[in-house]
């Protein structure tokens, strides 16, 4: 059984997501990027931290795929996670909207996917820079729950650069609603996707809709059922805009540069130049 220990500061309201929805998001997204756990491939890890890991299954997966690795998750709730752990995996109860309590250079991997939601605008910068401080730092930034702050995607780029990351390449995937994709694998992580986007749609509405607009539950399930046919309609080749950010070099402590791909995934509005970019086709722009 894998370790928990608990460091827990608690500075913000979280929206809470089902571990069977996770698991499934996790799924769409090892289709996305071909069952690829790093970028570009590794052989050997040391160390690796997963800042708000909910159901553990990139860590889980890591730890498992890396057996001499120490893995290290943080997350302000536990009780998403599985009973089994790997014992190289070590959940870890704490607050990421509070400063790092790691020591620099801890960490071989920093991953921080999907949790736009439980950011504070304000602690960008400074997650930014916790993060920048462990050593061939790159960490995976896949928010499409960002309903805090909407528009983090839109000032990342600044965030990072500030932070001191360099070589910042950025990237619109769009990632399909159901299964209306151009090709075979658009088309399967469309089909993986639509169970995920039909819970995501309740878990992103309720909490904003009742108690920032005043709406009653009923009016909240009826408007989420609405956009769960629209979602799930091929007709309208619904997709979700996810920009990712990458290429970046952090020093070794020998002073050579790695330089290595950090797909940066999160919600967003984007240019018609940016589309064109991706090349998505004309009826869905």
């Amino acid at each position: 059984m894998g370790e928990i220990s608990s460091g827990i500061r608690s500075s913000t309201q979280f929206i809470w997501s089902p571990s069977t929805r996770l698991e499934s998001q996790h799924q769409v997204l090892s289709l996305v990027f071909d069952g690829r756990l790093f970028f570009p491939p590794v052989q050997t890890v040391g160390s690796v931290l997963d800042c708000g890991y909910g159901a553990a299954s990139w860590a889980v997966e890591v730890a498992e795929t890396y057996p001499d690795c120490t893995v290290i998750g943080v997350d302000i709730s536990p009780h998403m996670k599985p009973d089994d752990l790997p014992e190289n995996f070590i959940a870890q109860l704490d607050d990421i909207n509070r400063p790092f309590t790691f020591d620099a250079n801890s960490f071989d991997f920093v991953n921080s996917r999907l949790i736009g939601g439980g950011i504070n605008r304000a602690r960008w910068p400074g997650y930014l820079r916790d993060i920048k401080k462990q050593r061939w730092s790159r960490e995976y930034f896949r928010s499409i729950e960002g309903v805090k702050d909407p528009r983090a995607a839109l000032q990342l780029h600044a965030l990072l650069t500030s932070a001191g990351f360099t070589e910042i390449q950025t990237n619109m995937i769009p990632l399909p609603l159901c299964a209306w994709g151009t090709d075979d694998k658009q088309r399967r992580i469309g089909e993986a996707n639509k169970e995920n986007i039909r819970q995501l749609l309740s878990t992103l509405a309720i909490f904003p809709f009742t108690r920032r607009l005043g709406m009653s539950i009923n009016a909240v399930n009826d408007l989420v059922d609405r956009a769960r046919e629209d979602a799930a309609n091929p007709g309208l080749k619904p997709y979700f805009p996810l920009t990712s950010q990458g290429m970046s070099r952090s020093p070794r402590k020998d002073g050579t540069m790695v330089v290595r791909s950090r797909p940066c995934l999160e919600s967003s509005q984007v240019s018609r130049q940016d589309i064109q970019k991706a090349d998505i086709p004309e009826g869905n722009r």
